[in-house]
């Protein structure tokens, strides 16, 4: 009996301890899960930080941050690359691109088919103003649509780089699928401005990374690309003029 009475006591201690020990830890919460992230298919309400300067910036001293919300459509141009402005002569950009009121500009990436322009550049110039080459390539496509870009030329550059030209009223070529085989160097004349596909002449410029080749206008597809520098200048905005001379063949 007084064995019994002994190893009830003992059990009783040791559940006090042990209560004890568990309370003692018992409040530990686990991390709380984060709120999953919304999709988004436009760029509208962006909250991309946009620095507030009076103008462009030599080189690469300060570039148009890429925006937070479609991280994964944009990109910059490879290190050490440098575009030379398209036209010759001194003209205004109309259109900039970059965070505004209402969210980027030339806003087109919520359509999967549709080109990621939302780095553009329109600059307002006369119809036939001499459209050049930004740098040395291979045109793919020198061709008319009609969802927008009206006459429109697609440069590669190599290093998965294009350049695109719209809006164009003539061009010096005819390129589908990349036949036949035409290159050209930075400054070349490739066409004359206009207002084709739009409804006020003007240049549409823009770059893309990774764009795919294909007669339906998929050779503008790939990732928007800041087109910085352009003419040794970064941080373009709508504005701002730049002066082109042309330095390649006729």
């Amino acid at each position: 009996m007084q064995r019994c009475l002994l190893l009830s006591l003992l059990l009783s201690l040791l559940g006090v301890a042990c209560a004890s020990h568990i309370s003692h830890f018992q409040k530990i919460e686990p991390f709380a899960k984060p709120a999953p992230s919304q999709p988004r298919s436009e760029l509208i309400d962006s909250r991309t930080p946009m620095p507030m300067i009076e103008g462009p910036t030599v080189g690469t001293s300060l570039r148009t941050p890429l925006p937070v919300e479609m991280i994964d459509r944009a990109t910059y141009l490879p290190d050490g690359w440098e575009l030379a402005v398209p036209f010759e002569g001194t003209f205004r950009i109309t259109n900039g691109y970059g965070y505004q009121t209402e969210g980027w500009t030339h806003r087109t990436i919520g359509n999967e088919q549709s080109a990621n322009d939302f780095f553009a550049l329109d600059f307002g110039m006369p119809e036939g103003t001499p459209v050049l080459a930004a740098a040395p390539g291979r045109i793919v496509t020198s061709n008319f649509r009609r969802d927008s870009y009206g006459n429109y030329i697609v440069i590669d550059h190599g290093d998965g780089v294009s350049s695109i030209y719209a809006h164009l009223a003539s061009r010096e070529h005819e390129v589908i699928q990349g036949e036949p085989e035409v290159w050209v160097e930075a400054g070349e004349l490739i066409g004359h401005s206009g207002k084709t596909g739009t409804y006020s002449p003007h240049l549409h410029f823009a770059v893309h990374t990774g764009a795919r080749r294909s007669e339906s206008g998929a050779d503008v597809g790939g990732n928007a690309t800041a087109p910085e520098p352009l003419g040794g200048f970064s941080f373009l905005r709508e504005g701002n003029e730049l002066t082109g001379i042309r330095s390649g063949g006729d």
